[in-house]
């Protein structure tokens, strides 16, 4: 999550380590380092800029090479494996790959062709340097795009991270009116020596905006699945389900499972 690199304890947290294995690395620094200790189930995020995993080839045949780490505060440990990088690189160039990796960008068209049923959806890249609303270009672009996703109305997005508001946009004034509205989009949509990607995604009426259902996928298995409620009179508006809810535990208990066959269904 982004927005935990502001968090200390969780920059405390992400699973890349030193070479010696002692401490996390320190995603803020910009000092260059050329080899760094990474969890296993990170490391595809990072494998095009590794000249060598020590662990990828031994893994098929012993575990010499797997290193165990527990991560400040947990008690089990993880597998991690020793990296090599092509060309020295700075811990903060190694989170922002890290991060990226998880964007929206980088799954969506699978999913889109593993026929997984998702709204249609496209991409607009805001380049280095630009101010999307005061840039006649990018705003025409931007327009093109909207009417490109094949219906009347858009859910505008960044790849990284949605706005709090689910306000449906028709126009690409509404777009970057909408991404400003809240805070976690807009301080993406303020960095503006960087590109930032736009995520616009076919609008669906009847969708429900007050829960987010997150299912977990392993082995091409649906795993299980989390539920969390939005209920704004709610302190930060996140609800936390308990036997007090006033959602019945038959009602909670079929809502997940719906989830979890929509997802073993698509997979």
């Amino acid at each position: 999550n982004v927005a935990g690199i502001d968090v200390p304890e969780l920059v405390r947290s992400w699973p890349v380590f030193d070479s010696t294995a002692i401490s996390c690395l320190d995603p803020l620094s910009s000092e260059k380092i050329d080899e760094f200790i990474i969890a296993d189930w990170m490391y595809d995020a990072i494998a095009e800029q590794v000249i060598s995993l020590a662990a990828e080839e031994k893994r098929k045949e012993n575990d010499e090479d797997t290193i165990e780490i527990k991560l400040p505060g947990t008690k089990t440990a993880m597998s991690c494996s020793r990296c090599k990088l092509i060309e020295p690189m700075s811990p903060s160039k190694i989170y922002d790959i890290c991060i990226a990796f998880f964007h929206a960008r980088m799954w969506y068209d699978l999913v889109a062709e593993s026929n997984v049923r998702t709204p249609n959806s496209c991409f607009v890249r805001i380049p280095p340097n630009v101010t999307a609303e005061t840039n006649p270009d990018f705003m025409e672009e931007l327009e093109k795009a909207v009417k490109s996703v094949g219906s009347r109305k858009v859910f505008a997005r960044m790849d990284h991270a949605s706005p709090k508001k689910n306000t449906p946009c028709e126009t690409a004034a509404d777009v970057i009116r909408n991404l400003n509205s809240t805070e976690r989009t807009a301080s993406e949509m303020r960095k503006v020596e960087t590109s930032r990607t736009i995520m616009l995604r076919e609008y669906v009426d009847d969708m429900s905006d007050h829960m987010e259902i997150r299912c977990f996928v392993h082995g091409s298995v649906a795993r299980a699945c989390s539920l969390d409620i939005y209920l704004p009179e709610c302190p930060g508006g996140h609800h936390i389900i308990s036997r007090n809810s006033s959602i019945s535990d038959e009602a909670l208990k079929l809502t997940l499972l719906s989830a979890l066959a929509v997802m073993r269904s698509a997979f």
